[in-house]
């Protein structure tokens, strides 16, 4: 007879080495939560759980454990904040979802082989967003020129439970910014290793490239698309700050003077959506036929004010997940904003963290992307020193010291570029495409912890669990 704790351990090995098959399964109910399905929300906590009674390690240790501990409780501590735990549970179900697969990422990301199948889960992911992205957004006319190609792409997925009208399009790009580096990383990777010898076969590099370069196109084609100028911005001061970065010494001052002058349009185009008076000086059509609305950055000092005073009202706990949409008005019931239409969310990450869970779950928010690239400039360190190590073995690809760096700018690229389109808009936690938010810190941990000697070039993150 198997005495109980044999048979506990033995289930607990049974069900680390199927994490996978059972988020897939529980995927659909925490995507698309209901009263009726809610048992799916105890997926995660409950193999922490098993895995803990079993004397095994709940989680897989990470240096973003003490800040996702802080996360999670902060999620708990919301549902008692929050007016109404359906309205909360789409995110809530959402949250709990990303937390898990940034485990399984981690967990199954430890081997070369491992993260490469991660690495391919969270590009494929990437290019199934831009593809629902494309037949269910609901186009914004932002910019004339670009109205004959959306004109093309109306909204066929539509009725989605939380978009019934169609996506938004800032949600699509703001998302997109996540994969689009890391995909022309892969894509300049390729080129660096056509000549090399690798674990991967020639004759198979030359038609991956390809593949990669043509997803690279489509991927940003549908960003255009969007027309969100946040992630405009946001993706134009990565691109240069990279190529400032990879460029050599006299090169640099080229792409100085070019970064100083994106930031010198983008101060101009602040003032011109938000000063009425300024745009007028501009004559009646203004610049190119751009709309100017919540949807640009005019307006959205009232909705940061309005944000504002829900984290003065709310500073420990949090309004409670996706509730300030319905809030927002009864912040300042004498002066409403936007009425008849749904704010939903407060247009900054950050403040959105905030109303959500709270002040201590805004800490721990900043805490991730705090590690998070430091993980990565360890990373970066690294393979700087093993650049200078000679050897005629074959490495795997995306662990040879010059791919590693091209994987580390490509995955931090994708981290601040979104950083910074987060700063006026927000895909906000537990949002639907958010679940690429976890996918990419997964693969950063994968790539920071991977089997090889520890260099001291740079200290170790601080927030381990």
């Amino acid at each position: 007879m198997i005495a109980p704790s044999s048979l506990l351990s033995h289930i607990a090995k049974f069900l680390q080495s199927r994490c996978w098959l059972l988020l897939m399964v529980a995927t659909p109910f925490l995507l698309f939560p209901s009263p009726n399905t809610a048992l799916a929300l105890f997926l995660v906590p409950g193999l922490g759980i098993i895995f803990w009674l079993a004397g095994e390690t709940p989680f897989p240790r990470t240096p973003l454990n003490s800040m996702l501990l802080l996360l999670s409780l902060m999620l708990l501590v919301s549902l008692g904040a929050t007016y109404d735990v359906v309205v909360s549970l789409p995110k809530i179900a959402g949250l709990l979802l990303g937390i898990g697969v940034f485990y399984c990422f981690v967990s199954y990301g430890s081997s070369a082989r491992g993260w490469t199948l991660c690495l391919l889960t969270f590009l494929i992911t990437g290019l199934g967003i831009a593809v629902v992205g494309l037949l269910g957004t609901q186009w914004a006319i932002k910019f004339d020129v670009l109205v004959p190609f959306t004109y093309r792409f109306e909204p066929r997925l539509t009725g989605l439970p939380g978009v019934e009208k169609g996506i938004s399009p800032n949600q699509v790009a703001g998302a997109l910014l996540w994969i689009i580096p890391i995909f022309f990383a892969l894509a300049l990777i390729g080129l660096t290793q056509l000549g090399k010898r690798t674990t991967v076969p020639r004759r198979w590099l030359a038609p991956m490239n390809l593949l990669v370069w043509e997803a690279t196109f489509f991927v940003v084609v549908v960003f255009v698309l969007c027309q969100s100028r946040s992630a405009y911005l946001a993706l134009g001061i990565v691109a240069i700050a990279f190529l400032l970065w990879l460029a050599r010494y006299r090169a640099r001052w080229f792409f100085s003077v070019l970064l100083i002058s994106g930031m010198l349009l983008a101060g101009f185009a602040w003032r011109y959506e938000s000063d009425p008076s300024f745009r007028e000086a501009f004559g009646p059509h203004g610049l190119g036929g751009a709309s100017l609305a919540l949807d640009t950055f005019d307006g959205r000092d009232k909705v940061w004010a309005r944000a504002i005073l829900g984290i003065e009202k709310y500073p420990l706990t949090g309004m409670g997940m996706n509730t300030f949409r319905y809030l927002v008005n009864t912040l300042e019931p004498l002066d409403p904003i936007y009425v008849g239409r749904d704010i939903a969310h407060a247009h900054n990450e950050f403040l959105q963290v905030a109303l959500d869970l709270g002040i201590p779950g805004l800490i721990a928010f900043i805490g991730i992307y705090v590690v998070a690239f430091q993980m990565l400039s360890q990373v970066w360190c690294r393979a700087a020193e093993q650049r200078s190590e000679q050897t005629d073995a074959p490495a795997f690809i995306f662990f040879e010291p010059r791919a590693a760096r091209l994987l580390a700018l490509g995955l931090g690229g994708g981290l601040f570029a979104h950083l910074l389109y987060g700063l006026t808009d927000a895909v906000a936690l537990g949002a639907k495409p958010g679940i690429l938010f976890w996918m990419l810190l997964g693969l950063i941990v994968g790539l920071y912890q991977k089997p090889e000697k520890s260099n001291p070039c740079i200290s170790e993150p601080e927030g381990g669990g």
